[in-house]
């Protein structure tokens, strides 16, 4: 029986898994940076921008939001700031003019 390298390890702290999930979107946002420069960059632009809208429509910023949209609302904001950070990272990367 092969042995699991890494187990997941219990109680990790707040802390921890919110630098596993910055590094995560560093590496995310790098991949896309290049990606975005690509002929298909548009596409995946498009597509990431709809991902990063709420899909319910919902407009009135007053609104307290429950459940499933809760999680719909940090899914939009994760994947704006995702986009974001490659594009900045894009722009660190084009040659100054």
């Amino acid at each position: 029986m092969t042995k699991d390298p890494a187990p997941p390890r219990a109680g990790l702290t707040v802390e921890a898994i919110e630098g596993k999930l910055l590094a995560q979107r560093k590496v995310l946002a790098l991949i896309l940076s290049r990606l975005l420069g690509s002929d298909a960059g548009r596409d995946l632009r498009a597509a990431l921008d709809s991902l990063s809208v709420m899909q319910d429509h919902q407009e009135d910023p007053g609104v307290l939001l429950d459940g499933p949209e809760v999680i719909q609302s940090a899914l939009a904001v994760e994947v704006r700031e995702i986009v974001l950070a490659a594009t900045r990272a894009q722009t660190a990367m084009e040659p100054e003019a």
